[in-house]
């Protein structure tokens, strides 16, 4: 509910405060008032119940994939959990997962002579339906010194 005090220019009220800098206040010059068309439009979104309910959906919904994506696609190559590291030789093993992981990160899609993105199917394991995904072009090591 802070918005509705920020856009009116008061960034301290009951309950909260506003984070920015005080530099921040001095740039904006164009602020709502309270009694425009405007300002009544944004307050009856805002304060709507519907959308206020879910909102704790979407602060609590938390999406686990690319950590998921990471851990089996990358770290499992470089720290089987069938082998035993010791402590150096692990950390190293993690770095080393990390460093190819944020290298091929921008990887572009496979491209066919066609000019057409190659794609490939896979059976998603929650909703039981098949999935198209972009095929990436094959990771390059250039990042590493000969």
């Amino acid at each position: 509910m802070g918005i509705l005090y920020h856009i009116n220019n008061k960034h301290v009220w009951a309950g909260g405060r506003c984070r920015h800098s005080e530099e921040h206040e001095a740039e904006c010059s164009n602020w709502l008032q309270r009694d425009t068309v405007v300002f009544k439009n944004l307050r009856m979104l805002v304060t709507n119940r519907d959308w206020c309910g879910s909102m704790k959906f979407y602060t609590n919904c938390r999406q686990t994939w690319a950590v998921e994506n990471f851990f089996s696609h990358t770290l499992l190559h470089y720290c089987p959990k069938q082998k035993s590291y010791g402590y150096d030789a692990y950390h190293i093993r993690n770095m080393l997962a990390v460093m190819d992981h944020n290298n091929h990160l921008g990887r572009m899609p496979l491209v066919g002579q066609d000019g057409e993105v190659y794609a490939k199917g896979q059976v998603s394991r929650r909703t039981k339906q098949w999935v198209a995904y972009e095929e990436k072009a094959p990771k390059d090591f250039k990042y590493i010194p000969g």
